[in-house]
């Protein structure tokens, strides 16, 4: 989910629209201080934040962030676009940075880009628009919402999203997950990935059955 973080309330709400538009689900806050609880609220993968704000600005703001675990990224939104603002915003933890105005395709475009290189950058968690999964803590949330998954369950799961669109077979499940010297069955991948369908049910990926070979995960 996107925060947009901005006191220009038509823009705000404008720029929602377009991104709800765009798939891409988000919530708004109007200052810094309703930011940071809308960070409590929900999952949030990435955020929009104009520099200038009342009672806590854009800098201060991003900076609190550096703490926050899986942090966002980070696009800083202003007017301001002189190097020493950039330069500061880039020091205090933003990814990136548009100077007003702008066009919302180039926003979306920054803001996928932004996406994938989260993504490919954490070896131990993966961040979707509704879904999160952090693999040192056996984690999987949806719709912020956590999902009660077993071991093997949430390692097989995690395995097919780190690489999305590579068909695993049954055999190199078992090898990975159980371990080669592991007497389990094809059968008992079989049941791992329907109960894993049964209880995660994400609209941003999903467990495909490749028909005489194995499982892959797509990414939607």
């Amino acid at each position: 989910m996107i925060l947009i973080v901005e006191d220009d309330q038509t823009l705000a709400e404008t720029l929602a629209n377009y991104l709800e538009s765009q798939h891409m689900s988000c919530v708004v806050a109007f200052d810094g201080e309703e930011a940071l609880r809308k960070m409590k609220e929900y999952t949030i993968s990435g955020v929009i934040v104009d520099m200038m704000m009342p009672k806590m600005d854009g800098l201060s703001f991003i900076q609190t962030l550096q703490h926050v675990n899986p942090k966002p990224f980070i696009m800083m939104s202003t007017a301001l676009g002189s190097l020493e603002d950039k330069a500061k915003a880039f020091e205090l933890g933003a990814d990136d940075y548009l100077v007003k105005p702008y066009h919302f395709k180039e926003l979306v475009l920054r803001l996928q880009a932004l996406r994938k290189r989260t993504i490919k950058e954490s070896t131990h968690q993966l961040s979707f628009k509704h879904s999160y999964l952090d693999e040192e803590q056996l984690l999987c949330k949806v719709y912020d919402q956590s999902i009660n998954l077993s071991k093997k369950e949430f390692q097989v799961l995690f395995l097919l999203l780190k690489h999305p669109q590579i068909i695993f077979t049954r055999q190199q499940l078992l090898d990975q997950i159980w371990g080669e010297d592991n007497m389990s069955y094809d059968r008992t991948v079989d049941t791992h990935i329907k109960s894993i369908r049964e209880k995660v049910k994400s609209p941003d990926f999903e467990i495909v059955t490749i028909r005489g070979l194995g499982y892959k995960g797509v990414v939607i």
